[in-house]
């Protein structure tokens, strides 16, 4: 806990477990789970006028359920969404398993695969450098993962990131495979692989960019493909989204493994908290909290030759998004917030790189200033 002391966030953070022992009857009440918060009402009214007209017995669900759970897709219903929903109503499968049969319905079959499979589960292991993943409480359904292709990113953040753990070509090549986990499964993974410091996603249909929902350090939203009833944004920062799951995709191998391995995701959410809580209206704030709260920094998982600590003074606070106009506002406010700190000092990165009119430089300037005579 920081110099600061604790904070106590009072931002909705969802999570809730779905209360409801049937079908929810109105769209008030299914956008009560927070799986559904975040889509439009008619496609809400859509999904339950679907689920509704379902004539199936308790004993069918349940059977339809088990067939889900065991991943025997040769006898899935044909058109199985409709079936999925309601089966997470009754609480026959839980949230991650509702997610993963809805990526199933936007791939072929061919790629759908299992680490219950030897052969596969060594190549999922290999491919995401992790431990033995324990599989003892797993479904069949919550081991499923995909052998995708794609073609080469151009976002080359997110090419060296994937580099790390997916097949990668050679340069002539065009395209190149990548292995998709279940939510369950990449929940299993990043605790084998990052221990007590892993997110847990929180798989989420339909989109929003209201920050009530980015204030969580234990979890992170993952977004749920369901093109037959949500949509889905058209970018991704500046990507075009061409499939359905391009947006899963960027959150899983992305997101997830970028907040895993940053060990100040506190201190993220924190310096976000500090500045809202200041009893004055801060100009141009809220792309100062969406940078904040986003931790978009792949810095922390590819060895750029900084520090973790440099990565988190470069990428949270000397790229803050102020203007010069506001640079004599935000400079004491964050030196404030810095000096409070047992984590960070200003040696841990060099004022020099920063720019010499960028905000970072009269940041780390006031800093230096302020540490020098704290400690002397």
């Amino acid at each position: 806990m920081s110099a600061l002391g604790p904070v106590t966030i009072s931002h909705n953070l969802g999570h809730v477990a779905f209360s409801l022992s049937g079908t929810p009857q109105t769209v008030e009440e299914l956008k009560s789970d927070d799986f559904f918060a975040r889509i439009e009402d008619l496609e809400g009214e859509r999904l339950l006028a679907d689920v509704n007209q379902l004539q199936l017995t308790d004993y069918e669900l349940q059977q339809i359920s088990q067939d889900f759970l065991n991943a025997k897709i040769d006898v899935f219903p044909e058109n199985y969404l409709p079936v999925a929903f309601l089966s997470y109503f009754k609480r026959e499968i839980n949230r991650n398993q509702l997610a993963t049969l809805c990526l199933m319905c936007h791939v072929d079959p061919s790629s759908i695969r299992t680490i219950d499979h030897p052969d596969d589960r060594a190549q999922y292991q290999e491919a995401y450098d992790c431990d033995e993943i324990d599989m003892r409480t797993l479904k069949p359904l919550d081991k499923v993962f995909f052998v995708l292709e794609t073609k080469t990113r151009n976002n080359p953040s997110i090419d060296t990131i994937i580099r790390t753990f997916s097949q990668r070509p050679t340069p002539k090549d065009t395209k190149f495979k990548y292995l998709l986990p279940s939510p369950q499964l990449i929940q299993e993974t990043l605790k084998a692989k990052f221990g007590a410091n892993a997110i847990k996603p929180n798989p989420v249909f339909g989109f929003s960019n209201d920050l009530k929902y980015w204030w969580d350090v234990k979890h992170r939203d993952v977004a749920i493909p369901c093109v037959e009833y949500f949509s889905q944004p058209k970018m991704i920062h500046i990507e075009k989204v061409v499939h359905p799951l391009d947006v899963y995709y960027h959150d899983v191998e992305y997101h997830l493994l970028i907040d895993s391995s940053n060990p100040h995701r506190e201190d993220w959410i924190n310096l976000a908290n500090f500045l809202e809580r200041q009893p004055d209206n801060l100009p141009n704030l809220q792309p100062i909290l969406h940078h904040l709260l986003d931790r978009n920094a792949p810095e922390y998982f590819v060895d750029l030759g900084l520090t973790k600590e440099a990565v988190f003074i470069k990428n949270a606070i000397i790229l803050l998004p102020v203007y010069k106009a506001d640079f004599e506002i935000y400079i004491p406010l964050i030196t404030e917030w810095l000096m409070a700190q047992d984590t960070f000092k200003p040696t841990d990165f060099c004022a020099s790189e920063t720019g010499s009119k960028s905000f970072g430089r009269f940041i780390l300037a006031n800093w230096y200033q302020e540490y020098t005579k704290k400690t002397n």
